[in-house]
């Protein structure tokens, strides 16, 4: 189920994606796509981290509400007080050139974050499906119907669509939670030291999101909300990519967690090695797609987007190298080598905030994607270096284990818990 949802919540993004496109203009489009992006930094600032810690009080169920409901409380209170006043000082200032639709995207970044800590506390009550529904395919999948219901869409009346979407998904999971609890009422406020330890992981997430997406936002400042909207319709086509990595991820974290736990590192090695080439194995279709008809998938979007084949060539390479060096990020975090994964984390987004500029000035929209392919490459390769220097796991693997690569009994005997 947990498979499904997520494969679902990809589909929607995609077919969001195509609506946008064919829907608006590509100015419009453009400045949808920013929007969508501007809301996903912001809500990562305003979650801290607190989806995640959340599912350390799992074992209480009536805590995980209380919890939930503190959380939601905080993440307002961060909105009001860190949000709303750089927002409002950011309008003063340079309001005129930006497009008016854009600030309704920033008024829903609350929203979108108690969307995520719904997600996170589906995960722990054990609702898996549910919460990568939440996390990835309830706004889209809305978004989607409200969109086909409205004659003549426009970028104001498809921005007003997805406030209300993302307004009317928050409520309703708010609310679901709050009548699902049983004990005592009340909220359970973050503590100072829930700050922090969430600090770490808002900042590990920020670090991932501007190597990936700041070369687009900057792409905003320098270019036209057209060569935008063919940046983010390359990007958007070539993570699909890497979404094989996040399904094998989620089988294989666990049992690297259980392998960790033991000692027993052939397990890990072995999970790991297998896990890269069935991941790699799996994203060369699509990237043979990608490299072989790229016009004709961007012509899905629209035939002006046929010019973007460069950008997307480019950033699905990028992809590629990410699924290739498979799961670096878990094993260093497992293994007690966080910071490790974090010093990749900054030298990637330091590449991809200096070098975005000049790049950027030479190429335009093409400058944006090398920046982006380079900064996730960068991260990826640094990660696997990591892996093998202070984890003891290399990516190669012995030739005739590629015969095996889709065999079903070798599939779980890699995957198979090893208690």
């Amino acid at each position: 189920m947990s498979f499904m949802a997520r494969g679902w919540s990809a589909v929607a993004a995609l077919l969001l994606s195509l609506l946008i496109t064919r829907l608006l203009s590509q100015d419009a489009a453009g400045v949808y796509f920013t929007g969508m992006t501007v809301v996903a930094a912001l809500a990562i600032v305003l979650r801290c981290g607190l989806d995640q810690l959340i599912i350390r009080s799992a074992a209480n169920p009536d805590r995980v509400t209380r919890v939930f409901v503190g959380y939601a409380i905080a993440m307002l209170l961060l909105y009001v007080i860190l949000v709303l006043p750089l927002a409002y000082g950011v309008r003063a200032i340079w309001g005129a050139h930006i497009p008016s639709p854009l600030w309704m995207f920033v008024h829903c970044s609350p929203a979108v974050s108690i969307i995520w800590l719904s997600a996170g506390y589906a995960k722990a009550r054990g609702h898996a499906p549910l919460a990568n529904f939440l996390e990835a395919g309830a706004v889209p999948t809305l978004l989607i119907v409200s969109l086909l219901s409205i004659t003549g869409v426009d970028l104001r009346s498809s921005a007003i669509a997805y406030a209300a979407v993302t307004v009317l998904v928050a409520v309703l999971a708010v609310v679901i939670i709050v009548l699902s609890l049983r004990g005592k009422p009340g909220a359970e406020l973050p503590t100072a030291g829930d700050f922090r330890e969430g600090s770490s992981i808002m900042t590990a997430t920020l670090l991932d999101f501007c190597v990936i997406w700041c070369s687009g936002l900057a792409l905003t400042m320098v270019s036209s909300m057209e060569a935008v909207a063919e940046y983010h319709v390359a990007q958007r086509l070539a993570i699909l990519i890497s979404f094989v990595l996040i399904v094998v991820n989620s089988i294989s974290a666990p049992v690297y967690a259980r392998a960790f736990d033991r000692q027993d590192l052939p397990a890990v090695v072995d999970v790991y090695r297998y896990s890269s080439m069935l991941a790699l194995g799996v994203a060369v279709l699509p990237l043979a797609v990608y490299l072989l008809f790229p016009q004709f998938l961007l012509s899905l979007f629209g035939e002006v987007y046929r010019s973007a084949y460069l950008l997307l060539i480019i950033l699905a390479l990028g992809q590629l190298v990410n699924v290739a060096t498979g799961s670096v990020g878990y094993l260093l975090m497992l293994s007690g080598n966080a910071r490790y994964y974090r010093r990749a984390s900054v030298i990637a987004a330091l590449f991809a905030l200096f070098f975005t500029w000049p790049l950027l000035h030479f190429f335009d929209a093409l400058g944006a994607a090398l920046a982006t392919s380079l900064g996730v490459s960068i991260k990826n390769i640094l990660a696997a270096f990591y892996v093998r220097r202070h984890v003891g796991v290399s990516l190669a693997f012995p030739p005739r284990e590629l015969s095996s690569l889709f065999s079903r009994r070798r599939m779980n005997e890699v995957f198979a818990n090893r208690d």
